[in-house]
Parts: structure tokens; sequence; C-alpha cells
């Protein structure tokens, strides 16, 4: 029933229930990976994907984001001196940086995968969270090849401890994902899953997705407006235009350490950049990400206007402990 109204075009056979999206890229590695394989990823990207990879020792490859999605020239080097089993992408709404593919580079994507034998994931988290309509297609919608395995995952939008979600699998790969399933953890808790489906049959699921996006809207619009008011003329952001997150770019050698303990004396929770690489390839140490999910609207003023003040304060400061990459 959620799929109703989608573009993708898959078979009930295709679908494996998974307790979580954490749990879809853990079977994923387990199924595909070995050791030593290599693993392509955005640069930068969720944390958590790189530390599951890492644990199953892949080698991590990493193509840079650009506005508009990753770097077509990286990412085909990668793919022919590397020849990876899979792709790791965030298309829509990216974490951390909350950036989307353009229209160009998601079929570009899909043809470089197809050309080179590659499986391409794709972590669809928080797509459905566009406020400015932008209507991005996932790639398995675009996807004439079979190359894509579609993650979803009720967890943000509705409730953290609900580890629950689901992918569309090509049909080449059913067979190896439902045996890491099995080994796994067998199944997803059957009374979960019979719950949801009641729920989303009564129509709550749409009542309750209706009263978040209103809630996460009026959060983004709050922080990007704040932003807009406070930020210096040394730092910049682009508004996403939908998802959880805002990617602030900081001067080079800022000290993000030295914002991150002064913030936290004002109860201003960020993550640093630096913690969305994979540590294989040089970074810049000039990002912060903020998140909007779990603040609530009145505080969102408040806040902006400190940790802008804070982030002005050291900006204009002579401080000796900035952080320089090393080369």
């Amino acid at each position: 029933m959620l799929l109703k109204n989608s573009d993708l075009d898959f078979s009930l056979d295709n679908i494996q229930i998974i307790s979580g999206a954490q749990q879809g890229l853990d079977l994923i590695s387990k199924a595909l990976l070995r050791q030593g394989d290599h693993i392509i990823t955005e640069s930068p990207t969720y944390t958590g994907a790189i530390a599951l990879f890492k644990s199953r020792g892949a080698r991590i490859l990493d193509v840079q984001m650009d506005t508009d999605g990753p770097d077509l020239d990286i990412l085909e080097l990668n793919l022919k001196q590397h020849r990876p089993r899979i792709i790791y992408t965030i298309p829509s709404f990216q974490n951390p940086t909350g950036g989307s593919y353009s229209m160009e580079k998601r079929l570009a994507v899909l043809e470089l995968a197809e050309s080179y034998n590659c499986y391409i994931i794709e972590d669809d988290y928080v797509s459905d969270l566009d406020f400015e309509g932008r209507g991005y297609k996932p790639l398995k919608a675009l996807d004439k090849y079979n190359r894509v395995i579609f993650i979803k995952s009720f967890s943000k939008i509705f409730m953290p401890g609900l580890r629950l979600g689901f992918m569309i699998v090509p049909s080449a790969l059913t067979e190896n994902l439902l045996t890491a399933k099995h080994i796994t953890d067998i199944s997803t808790s059957g009374l979960i899953q019979r719950a949801f489906d009641l729920y989303i049959r009564k129509g709550y699921w749409d009542k309750h997705f209706n009263f978040m996006y209103k809630i996460y809207k009026e959060r983004y619009e709050k922080t990007t407006e704040a932003l807009n008011r406070n930020l210096g003329s040394s730092f910049s952001f682009t508004g996403p235009g939908g998802g959880l997150n805002l990617w602030l770019g900081l001067p080079y050698g800022f000290p993000v350490n030295t914002l991150v303990k002064h913030a936290a004396d004002h109860n201003i929770v960020f993550a640093p950049g630096r913690i969305f690489y994979s540590g294989s390839a040089p970074q810049t140490l000039n990002n912060i990400r903020l998140s909007f999910a779990a603040v609530y609207t009145e505080q969102i003023e408040a806040g902006i206007e400190k940790l802008c003040f804070l982030m002005n304060r050291l900006q204009n400061a002579d401080y000796t402990q900035r952080n320089f990459p090393i080369l």
C-alpha cells in the first residue's frame, strides 16, 4: 500500500522485510562482500555505512560529492581501476550534506553500474520529506538494468525504536540475501509486521506522516531562515529543499573542536563534518552538520542565533589551535 503511488516497478517476490535500514546494509554486505573487496561510497557519507563496510573488511573508495551528485570522472575511474562490487548511494537529501543527485547524474550512475557490472545500494531514508516539491525520482524507478538494491526504513518518520523496513532486491540477488537474513535473525518480528500492516490499512500511517511532514517542514524553514539572518559572511550553506540535515561550510582551518565544546556549554549539539569521511581520502575539516529532527520549533531561532554568535566570535579571534589538515 505504501508503494502504490510510487514509480517503482517491482514484484512482491523481490521485497524483503528487514529490521531497519542498518540491517539491510548488513545483509547486503554479508551476501556480496568478501575481505578485501572494494566498495564505492559518496564522500562524505553516512557514518553507520562506513563502519559496517569496514567491519566486513571492505576497501572503501571515496567519490567526492558535488552540488548535483557524485563526481562522475572519479566514479568511473574507481570503477575502471578497482572493479568494486557495490556503489553505496543516498541520492535524495543525502546524509550528511542534504544534497541530491540531478536527473542527469542519476541516469549516468545507472549506466556506469551496468557498464562495469556493479550493483547500487539506494538508501532512501527521507526522500518523502520533500518540502519544496523537487520531485526526485528514486534510482530504482529509473533502473532498467535491475542494478539497484532499494532500501527503505520507517525509523526517521515513525519512530527510531521501530526497527522495521524493506528492500527491493534484484532477482539475481534474492536467494543470497534471503540466506543472509535467515542466518542473521531468521525473520523480522511477525507481531511487529502485522501490527504495522494494520496501522497502515486503518489509515493511521498517512495521518501520522502528514503530521510529521508539517512539523519537519516548519523546523526546516525556521532553521534556514535563522541561518540566513545570523550566519556570518565567512560561512555558507545551501538549503537542500528537504530531508533532516543542513551542511554548513566553514573557513579553512576553522577550530571546529573548540566550537563543539563552546556550543555544548549552551546545550547546542551538532556533528563535526570529519566523522562523515572514511579516512581513505583527504578532507578539509571545514564542515558541520546541523540536524533539526529532534529539536522543538520554538527553540530553533535562539539556538541558531547563539551558534552563529559563537562561530563569528571564533572566526574573528586570533586563534592559534586551528584545524589545518595534515598534507
